[in-house]
C-alpha cells in the first residue's frame, strides 16, 4: 500500500453512466472519507443502444460537476481528479462532453479504460487490511460495465472489465413498469449469457488459490449498498464485513420485481435515485453468485474512486486519454508543492478558473484541453 502525509487531502469526481460522485479523503495510514456526494444526471440514457451522449445529458453532468469541483475546492484538498467511464468513452461524441466540463472548471477529464476501472477498483478494495490476505473475486457494477479482478495477498492476478452493467441492461432488455415475471427470465438469461460468453472463460481458471483457501467474493457499488439497506443489513464499520447471502438477494428481487419505478423510488431506506439500478445490481449479483457457486457477498467499503486517490499521481496520468492540446491542468488552491518542482517536471500556472480556484501547482502529467 502507498505511504502518504497525515494531513494530505485528495478529491476526485467520478462521471459515471448514471450518476456523478465526489469524494474527498484524507490519506493517512487508512483512508479516511471527509465528504461524499452522490447526484443522478443519467449521462448514459441511449448511450448503449444509440451511441451519442444526449445534449440535456450533458448540460446535466457539466452543472453538477462545476458545482462538485466548488464543494471539493472547500475542502482544500492537495488535488482534484475528474475521470469519467463507460457512458463517455463509448459515446462517438464523449470529447463533447469533455470539453463542456472544460469550458465550465477548466479542469480536464481522464476518459479512463476499462481495465484502468479494474485496476482502480483493485486498488480500493485493497484499503481494506481484512481483505488483503484472502483470495478475493472483486467485482464492481456500474452503469455500462463491469469490473473484475482476481486477486489473492493482496497481488491481482487477473483484472477486466466486461459490458454488463445497470443501465446497459436495462436500456437492452426494456422491461416493463413494473417488471413482468418473463421481463424477469429475460433480464436473468441476457446475464447468465453475458457471463458464459465475456467472464467466465477468463475467471474460472484462475479461481483455484495455490493455499487453497476458497475464494471470497466481495461487491462495490452504490447498486449493492441500496440492496443492503432493503435487505436491512448494516453496512460495515472499519475492519468488519457485511454480507448478503444468495437467498437474502433473491428475495430481493423477487419483492422488486412486483413494484413500479415509482413505488420502489418511495422504499423505506432506499435513496430514490438507485430506484432503476438496485433491480439491475440485485440480478446481476444473482446471477453471479450461481454461476460460480457462491454462497454469499461481501460488500466492500471502497471501490474505484478510493482506488483512484491511493494509486499515485504519476501513475494515474499513463496514459491519458486527453483530447489534443497542451499546457498544465489548473488546480486547486491552496496546494502545497510537491519537493523539487521543477525537478520532476510539474508546471504552475497562475490563470484563474472561471470558478475563482486560483490555481498554484498542477498535477503531473496532466494537459490541458484547448478550449473550443
Amino acid at each position: 500500500m502507498n505511504a502518504f502525509s497525515p494531513s494530505e487531502r485528495r478529491a476526485v469526481i467520478d462521471v459515471g453512466s448514471n450518476s456523478v460522485k465526489l469524494l474527498v479523503a484524507d490519506m493517512g495510514a487508512r483512508l479516511m472519507p471527509v465528504l461524499k456526494l452522490s447526484r443522478p444526471t443519467s449521462l448514459g440514457r441511449g448511450v448503449f443502444r444509440r451511441g451519442r451522449l444526449q445534449h440535456q445529458a450533458i448540460a446535466r453532468t457539466v452543472s453538477v460537476v462545476a458545482e462538485f469541483v466548488a464543494r471539493a475546492a472547500e475542502l482544500h484538498p492537495a488535488s482534484l481528479q475528474i475521470i469519467a467511464t463507460s457512458a463517455a468513452r463509448e459515446a462517438a461524441n464523449g470529447q463533447d462532453l469533455v470539453e463542456a466540463i472544460f469550458r465550465a472548471t477548466q479542469l480536464t477529464v481522464e476518459l479512463i479504460s476499462g481495465d484502468q476501472e479494474a485496476d482502480f477498483l483493485f486498488h480500493g478494495v485493497m484499503n481494506q487490511p481484512e481483505l488483503r490476505t484472502r483470495p478475493l473475486l472483486i467485482m464492481g457494477v456500474g452503469g455500462g460495465s463491469t469490473q473484475w479482478v482476481v486477486a489473492e495477498g493482496g497481488v491481482a492476478r487477473l483484472g477486466f472489465s466486461a459490458r454488463l452493467g445497470t443501465r446497459r441492461l436495462w436500456e437492452d432488455c426494456a422491461p416493463g413498469d413494473p417488471p413482468t415475471r418473463g421481463d424477469l427470465v429475460r433480464l436473468r438469461q441476457v446475464v447468465t449469457d453475458c457471463l458464459r460468453r465475456e467472464v467466465r472463460p477468463r475467471i474460472l481458471p484462475r479461481l483455484t488459490s495455490p493455499s487453497r483457501q476458497k475464494f471470497c467474493l466481495v461487491g462495490s457499488g452504490g447498486g449493492l449498498n441500496a440492496l443492503a439497506k432493503l435487505a436491512a443489513v448494516e453496512l460495515p464499520g472499519v475492519g468488519e464485513l457485511a454480507r448478503l447471502s444468495a437467498g437474502q438477494i433473491r428475495q430481493q428481487i423477487d419483492r422488486l420485481q412486483g413494484l413500479s419505478a415509482q413505488e420502489r423510488r418511495q422504499l423505506p431506506g432506499l435513496n430514490p435515485e438507485k430506484a432503476e439500478s438496485v433491480f439491475a445490481s440485485a440480478i446481476i449479483y444473482e446471477a453471479v453468485m450461481v454461476e460460480f457457486n457462491f454462497a454469499e457477498l461481501s460488500l466492500s467499503r471502497h471501490g474505484l474512486r478510493s482506488g483512484v486517490l491511493v494509486v499515485p499521481q504519476t501513475r494515474v496520468g499513463e496514459p491519458r486519454s486527453w483530447v489534443a492540446g497542451s499546457g498544465p491542468v489548473p488546480c486547486l488552491p491552496g496546494t502545497r508543492p510537491p519537493p523539487s518542482p521543477a525537478a520532476r517536471g510539474i508546471a504552475t500556472d497562475g490563470a484563474p478558473t472561471p470558478l475563482g480556484l486560483n490555481p498554484t501547482v498542477c498535477l503531473p502529467g496532466s494537459r490541458r484541453i484547448n478550449p473550443p
